[in-house]
């Protein structure tokens, strides 16, 4: 029973004081790292208070109908579960505590039990577990460490992600203290800590991001290493997540995510696979459609210079409006969306070789078949 208990009091210290702040934009709390073998556990339990659980579920809703339409998320869930250890140990680990001589040998063991933890998160089954999963995984993006360094006549404090106690700033005038502060991103700190100490932290959080397919395609112009996989055309294949990523992204900086998805449109593992090389292709045409006809934008800026991913992207909208069959198969079109998509695929075709407008052409014969 005691056992339990103690399980029962870090699951709560998970959700309570580190999940559900993460969600709600607000400072959240670190305890310590958590192991792999509380697993079992942690996937048959629920918070201790009900409001904990509910409070996270609306958080996860909200971010997941923001996607796509959907009636629930699974929370909790052993994959969301998962997340949430993972990334509380990968966070725990930018913790300065850890740096000193005599505790440096505990990071090992945390950095094995966050690999342990990653791989116990499988592929996202469902519509409400892939977008639950972004909920989750998106705010770590905007995580930040607060760090002060409050100095007075005589000392020197340093508060790395920790409140400053009130006496140390007190008497401000007599004791001559000053204050200085900065908000370090935690895509900052990782890189700081891997360029200094060579932990692998940013390849974890480069693994853990690819548990949320989702996430990993809404942030794809950061990842230049960015592959079609298995669990990123499931989602995509759910016209609905296809159609809600495509809208943010087209929305943010179609060129950036057209440059990257370009160029993992080539994978020679994917074309090896038509049927998913298809998937891969349709939502790239999406993302076209969307930004053209959706956004009634037939001006869009076009890059000056088309690069190898750009020029690919390009190439499919230019190669449209000439196919035998596919774009019966995307939507039906009155004689001003047809006007609008063809003022644009002139504009890039300005920029195209027509090596690369047959290449286009070669792609939607793969995805859609001509008739």
């Amino acid at each position: 029973m005691a056992d339990a208990a103690k399980l029962q009091a870090t699951y709560d210290a998970l959700v309570e004081r580190f999940v559900l702040p993460l969600l709600e934009g607000q400072a959240g709390e670190l305890g310590r790292p958590i192991a792999p073998g509380c697993f079992d556990f942690f996937r048959q339990t629920r918070a201790t208070s009900a409001l904990v659980d509910e409070k996270i579920f609306d958080a996860l809703h909200r971010a997941a109908a923001d996607i796509a339409p959907l009636t629930t998320v699974p929370w909790p869930s052993p994959g969301l579960v998962a997340i949430a250890a993972a990334a509380h140990d990968l966070l725990a680990l930018t913790d300065p505590s850890l740096d000193r001589l005599f505790v440096r040998g505990a990071r090992t063991t945390v950095l094995d039990w966050i690999d342990r933890w990653t791989e116990l998160i499988p592929a996202p089954a469902t519509r409400g577990e892939a977008l639950a999963r972004h909920g989750l995984i998106a705010p770590l993006y905007r995580v930040s460490r607060r760090d002060v360094i409050v100095k007075n006549w005589a000392y020197t404090y340093r508060f790395f992600g920790r409140a400053v106690p009130w006496n140390v700033v007190a008497m401000p005038r007599i004791r001559f203290v000053r204050q200085e502060e900065a908000v370090v991103r935690l895509t900052g700190l990782i890189a700081q800590l891997d360029a200094r100490d060579n932990l692998g932290l940013g390849v974890r959080l480069r693994r853990l991001l690819a548990r949320s397919p989702v996430t990993e395609l809404l942030e794809v112009r950061e990842l230049p290493d960015f592959r079609f996989g298995l669990a990123s055309l499931a989602v995509i294949s759910d016209p609905a997540i296809s159609g809600g990523i495509a809208k943010r992204l087209v929305g943010e900086d179609e060129w950036q995510s057209a440059r990257v998805l370009g160029r993992a449109v080539a994978s020679p593992e994917l074309h090896a696979e038509p049927a998913l090389l298809s998937v891969a292709v349709r939502f790239l045409v999406e993302m076209l459609m969307t930004s053209t006809l959706d956004a009634r934008d037939d001006a869009r800026d076009v890059p000056d210079v088309l690069d190898d991913g750009t020029a690919r992207y390009a190439s499919l909208l230019v190669a449209l409006l000439s196919h035998d069959g596919a774009l019966d198969q995307i939507r039906v079109l009155d004689d001003g969306d047809r006007a609008t998509l063809q003022r644009r695929a002139e504009r890039l075709r300005a920029g195209l070789v027509p090596e690369r407008v047959r290449e286009g052409t070669q792609l939607l014969d793969l995805a859609f078949g001509r008739t």
